[in-house]
């Protein structure tokens, strides 16, 4: 009987046992790069999120906090905040404009692309006309959170302790409050009524004077919008109410989060936002 001869396995050769080290390496990487990715999610989410956000981030020229913005068309606009800070968008791109201030800027409104206003702490008012931001006299010395214009002679600005200031004649005066508590929020639907909010109340100017108003929960309110004289909307800490009917009324929010500001389009569609990202809207059915 024939003896079996063995033969020695073929040897490997060299190129072949480098393609599968590399294989396997390859494939350890990836294994690295899914686990790296899972737990730094949270860091690169917002990042990669800002190429598909319907509100893209826009090159500014500060990294001082802003508090505020007003445009007065698509090409026009301002924007104020802190250390006195104030920017302006003139079609292309946002760039420091001159302050006569240091002070912190809470709010601006213009009235037209050559008009505006600006207010913010200790009483800082500031006037926008002939191409230039100016300081203008105060007669207080209380922060002031929020103005509003009725028209370029006749305004209101509101802020800590119940301040309300009027702008009539051409100067500011201040006018007595019927509650001692912050206002952080004003509007205007005409010269002869408006109405404001703040820490746990609801003031309505009409008949020349400002009042308070039962409102249906006791709770800080950060924002108001009107949509007429009849119809409106309040928004705050957890809380969105509705004026109809010649009363305020609690509406159930969908989100329990702190909610910052309303703004209505029409009295069939409005936005809210608020803390955590929160985004509501009036109207839709999404």
């Amino acid at each position: 009987m024939a003896e079996a001869i063995s033969r020695p396995a073929p040897r490997q050769s060299p190129s072949r046992s480098v393609g599968c080290l590399l294989g396997s390496l390859a494939a350890a990487l990836v294994v690295v790069l899914a686990v790296a990715a899972f737990i730094t999610f949270p860091l690169w989410m917002p990042w990669l999120s800002g190429f598909f956000s319907p509100w893209p981030e826009s090159p500014s020229p500060t990294s001082l906090d802003l508090h505020s913005v007003a445009m007065v068309s698509a090409t026009d606009g301002w924007a104020v905040g802190e250390n006195g800070t104030i920017l302006h968008y003139g079609g292309s791109q946002w760039a420091q404009a001159n302050s006569p201030t240091g002070s912190n800027l809470l709010s601006v409104t213009m009235e037209s692309a050559t008009e505006g206003w600006a207010v913010g702490d200790h009483g800082t008012i500031l006037h926008y006309t002939g191409g230039q931001w100016s300081v203008v006299n105060s007669p207080t010395t209380q922060n002031l959170i929020s103005v509003a214009m009725v028209s370029a002679t006749d305004g209101w600005a509101v802020g800590n302790h119940g301040t309300i200031l009027h702008y009539v004649g051409g100067q500011w005066r201040a006018v007595t409050s019927p509650l001692p508590y912050d206002l952080l929020n004003v509007t205007m639907v005409s010269a002869t009524n408006g109405w404001a909010v703040g820490d746990h109340q609801i003031l309505h100017f009409t008949g020349g004077n400002w009042t308070v108003v039962q409102a249906p929960v006791n709770t800080t309110l950060f924002s108001v919008a009107m949509v007429s004289a009849t119809e409106g909307w309040a928004v705050g800490d957890g809380q969105i109410l509705r004026y109809s009917g010649g009363q305020w009324t609690q509406v159930s929010d969908p989100s329990s989060s702190v909610l910052a500001s309303v703004a209505m389009v029409s009295a069939t569609d409005g936005w809210v936002v608020g803390w955590s990202g929160t985004i509501l809207h009036y109207g839709s059915t999404t």
